[in-house]
């Protein structure tokens, strides 16, 4: 194998790597943002969720403050004729409270973990949003990139076949164009002209030969 076929071999093996590790970059990404955007899915199901336990609390803390009040009113009108019933009235009522200051506490607690879920959703679609563009630039940059690499890294062998194609192409072009194109009749004609030329020479060139022979003998 000859140097230049073992360059040519080496140069497009590398080019074959450099090509799998930027499909390798592409689908490590796809499969990242693939990720990303399965886990805002499970983040929006979960906001949806505690949402959803939200109302339910409200529900019940509502039902809790109206059992305050009924309990605190049937105390009221146990107070008069039964005091005891009265004084238990009154432990339901606060037993009551106590729910309701739990399903507040918890409510509370909701409400804090939907406003940190709420802005990772969002940071998370926003970087998400982001690195697909990148993806989209990168792809349009690896394939100006491979364009390139297809028509100024691979070996020169073809440039050089076809400037040396085109180099002989324009010598014969060239060469062709240089030769005098006259039709039949215009040759003939010039060929009767040389031959009176030439004899008309050739008798000057004989007169001057006599001349010099004839002033020699003198």
């Amino acid at each position: 194998m000859s140097i230049f076929k073992r360059l040519s071999a080496t140069f497009g093996a590398r080019l074959d790597q450099v090509v799998g590790e930027i499909e390798n970059h592409d689908a490590v990404i796809v499969a990242s943002l693939t990720e990303i955007q399965q886990k805002i899915a499970n983040a929006k199901y979960q906001l949806q969720q505690m949402r959803n336990e939200e109302k339910l609390l409200n529900k019940q803390l509502n039902e809790e403050k109206d059992n305050i009040h009924r309990w605190r009113q049937r105390a009221i009108n146990c107070a008069p004729s039964d005091e005891e019933k009265a004084l238990d009235c009154i432990a339901r009522s606060q037993q009551c409270r106590k729910k309701a200051e739990a399903l507040e506490k918890n409510i509370s607690e909701h409400n804090q973990a939907q406003n940190e879920i709420n802005r990772s959703i969002e940071s998370s679609e926003q970087y998400h949003t982001e690195m697909k563009q990148k993806l989209t630039l990168m792809r349009a940059r690896t394939s100006t990139n491979q364009a390139l690499d297809v028509t100024l890294k691979l070996d020169n062998q073809p440039e050089i076949i076809l400037e040396d194609t085109f180099k002989r192409w324009e010598i014969n072009t060239t060469s062709i164009d240089s030769y005098p194109r006259y039709d039949t009749d215009q040759d003939s004609l010039e060929h009767e002209f040389s031959l009176r030329e030439e004899k008309e020479q050739l008798k000057k060139e004989l007169s001057a030969l006599l001349n010099a022979e004839n002033d020699n003998e003198k």
